[in-house]
């Protein structure tokens, strides 16, 4: 029951606030907010070694399976832009080389295609 009440305190707060300039402000607020626990999240992962471990052995196939998720979304939304245009800011977001990109960094930044390849070179 408090759930409901604060759920409702709050959005009569924001109801007051309903003017563009408003709105715009809490969409700024609300997105730096998101910005910031990713960031949170990223430091927590970088440091953890069952995180480190993850990505050694597992990190190129997890990627490639979120990389064909994000080419089914394209392919998905692509095919809907003729009848709803409102689809292609989606689209463009979903950036397959962008993501690769975010990969290759996020590996670089954790030394771990490094160490795959120098425990691959013990090996032989």
């Amino acid at each position: 029951m408090l759930f409901f009440i604060n759920i409702r305190l709050c959005s009569s707060i924001f109801y007051q606030y309903d003017t563009e300039d408003h709105k715009d402000d809490l969409r700024e607020r609300l997105v730096t907010d998101e910005m910031e626990r990713i960031s949170e999240i990223k430091s927590c992962l970088l440091h953890m070694p069952d995180f480190y471990h993850f990505m050694m052995h597992h990190g190129e196939c997890a990627f490639s399976l979120i990389k064909d998720e994000y080419l089914s979304e394209i392919m998905k939304y692509s095919n809907r832009v003729d009848q709803k245009p409102y689809f292609a800011p989606l689209i463009a977001a979903l950036n397959v080389e962008k993501l690769q990109s975010k990969f290759s960094h996020l590996c670089d930044e954790m030394g771990v295609l490094d160490q795959r390849y120098q425990s691959s070179l013990s090996f032989s």
